[in-house]
């Protein structure tokens, strides 16, 4: 932690499998289910406090109550995450999905979109648009997003997060490898006409 007065909380220990840098929502998580499985895992932090979506606070004086400025991805926590982390969480939902605030001939007004979208998202489109035709074209679009939400989340449920997880970790190495490779060469062809040059 950054400003922390401990010399060794600024110090891995010497005996850590990994190190996370970021103790972010996400950071949190590797860590966690890193360590179920026996890992030795140190998570660093610049901040003097966890970050991502697990930060919470009063944004709004006067009233009582925490809120995370990330709390809507709080929202796409998949509950396998909480089930096989155990996790002690309450989600709560809420009727609106969004509110985009539109000034119309100086006045206020907003496109309101409820959570599961009905009459008063359709008045909401209908108020701002006119008519249906947008809130028709919204609905059709929404409809394919959810259709292709559906498909990349059974993808990622299966074998295809292995895939993807692998992909994410090998790249980095695959491409410091090709650069090292290219590298090396090239620096054997200076060598070789260096070493011609000077003959």
């Amino acid at each position: 932690m950054a400003d922390s007065g401990d010399e060794q909380a600024r110090t891995a220990p010497t005996n850590t499998d990994v190190v996370i840098v970021g103790a972010g929502h996400n950071g949190l998580v590797a860590a966690a289910y890193l360590a179920r499985y026996g890992t030795k895992v140190t998570v660093l932090e610049r901040l003097d406090h966890i970050g991502g979506a697990a930060v919470s606070e009063r944004p709004f004086p006067g009233v009582d109550a925490n809120l995370s400025r990330y709390s809507y991805l709080v929202s796409l926590l998949p509950y396998a995450i909480v089930r096989d982390l155990e996790l002690d969480i309450e989600l709560r939902s809420r009727p609106v999905a969004s509110y985009t605030p539109v000034l119309r001939s100086g006045k206020p007004d907003g496109l309101l979109v409820e959570r599961r979208p009905g009459p008063r998202t359709a008045e909401s489109f209908r108020r701002l648009t006119g008519s249906d035709r947008e809130w028709r074209a919204w609905k059709e679009f929404y409809g394919r997003i959810e259709r292709a939400a559906r498909d990349a989340g059974s993808f990622l449920a299966g074998a295809g997060a292995v895939v993807l997880f692998a992909l994410i970790v090998l790249s980095p190495l695959i491409v410091l490898a090709v650069a090292w490779i290219f590298g090396s060469r090239a620096y054997r062809r200076r060598e070789e006409r260096r070493l011609l040059s000077a003959a």
